[in-house]
This record gives C-alpha cells, structure tokens and sequence, in this order.
C-alpha cells in the first residue's frame, strides 16, 4: 500500500509541476484547479466503492464461497461502470457552470476541454477503484503495487509529449493513460492472476470434478 502511495504520490507532482510551466499567468493552474474540482465530483464517490468492495469481497469469500465472491466482484465492477458512466455525465452537465468557480472568461475556455475529458475518465475510474478495492480484499497488495508502477511509469513518459503537444488537455490525456493501465492490471487480476480470476476457478472446478 505503501509503494502505492508513493506512485501516486509521483503521478500527482508531475502533474503539477507539468501544470505550473504551462505559464506564466496562471491561467493553466487555474483551469487545472477547477477541473480538479469538477473530476472530485464523482471521484469521492466512486472511490467510496473501493472500501466497499475491499471489506466486501473477502467477506463472502470467508462465510460463503470463491464462486459466490467472484459474481460480487461481477456485479460491483458492473456497478462500477454504470456509475461511473452516471457521474461522469453529471460532471458533463454542470460544466457550463464553470462561472461560479472563476469570473475569467480565459480561465473558464481553459477549464472546458479539461473538465470534459475529466468526466469521461470517471468511465474507468468505476471500476479501477472497485477492481483495486478487490485486489486489497484479496490480500494481493503486490499485483496492486506492480500495477500502479506501471502505470505512474506510462504517465510519467506520457506526460511531456502529451502537454508539449496539447498543453493543459494532454496532461489531463495522460491521466487516461494512467487509469488505462490501472484498469489492465484489474482486468489481469481478475481474468488471469488473482485468486478469483477466471482461470483459477476454472482450475478449481476441473480439480474438484
């Protein structure tokens, strides 16, 4: 959790420290700010789901079975795309209200692009916090680890092409590669690694027949 904490710790500073050289009048860290603000809208929710599937996953598995827990992690990772989908269009429609967090106009035009591609993240931020959330209650805190590397390592080499090309929305851009690699390791786990992937039940089924 520890190591985790430090990818993301790096994943966030690089993000700022690519957001202040944007310029020098602060209009981009403003943009950023509000689009921060607009992103945290879903995102304190859909990471809510993380503690719930992380205490609810190995819960099941303990009073019921592995094949019980891995239609939860179904269905929550389900949940996790609908909400995640819900949220997002909700970000989508209070965007026009980007007035009430700066009076600017520049600021507002700056924030727009950002804010939209903030809301269409929260697609796969549904179930990269729910399938993180698993990988914990699982008790597979490597594979969580290796997989957050990888992707603060794909952010990081991403961010600088991305901004030099696209300013502010490449850095947002390049937060869809971070999630998009996260949600490679949930897919990893729950397919092909972690204790309720596909593949072990499977091997359990046959070895029990």
């Amino acid at each position: 959790m520890q190591i985790r904490a430090v990818a993301l710790n790096i994943v966030f500073l690089s993000v700022t420290r690519a957001t202040q050289g944007l310029d020098r009048t602060g209009v981009c860290a403003s943009a950023h700010s509000i689009a921060i603000n607009i992103f945290n809208i879903g995102g304190v929710v859909l990471l809510a789901l993380s503690t719930v599937a992380a205490f609810l996953v190995p819960s099941i598995r303990v009073k019921e079975s592995d094949v019980m827990a891995k239609k939860t992690v179904n269905r929550l990772m389900g949940w996790g795309a609908v909400l995640g989908t819900l949220l997002g269009a909700f970000q989508l429609a209070v965007i026009p209200g980007l007035t009430v967090f700066s009076p600017v106009v520049e600021i507002q035009e700056a924030a727009r692009i950002p804010s939209i591609i903030a809301s269409f993240l929260q697609i796969i931020n549904g179930m990269v916090f729910i399938g993180e959330g698993v990988m914990q209650g699982c008790g597979n805190f490597y594979q969580l680890a290796g997989s957050n590397i990888l992707a603060m390592l794909g952010m990081v080499y991403a961010l600088p092409i991305m901004t030099n090309k696209y300013g502010l929305p490449g850095v947002w851009a390049s937060f869809g590669v971070f999630n998009g690699i996260r949600l490679a390791g949930v897919l990893t786990h729950q397919l092909f690694l972690g204790p309720l992937s596909n593949r072990k039940l499977k091997a359990d089924a046959v070895a029990t027949a």
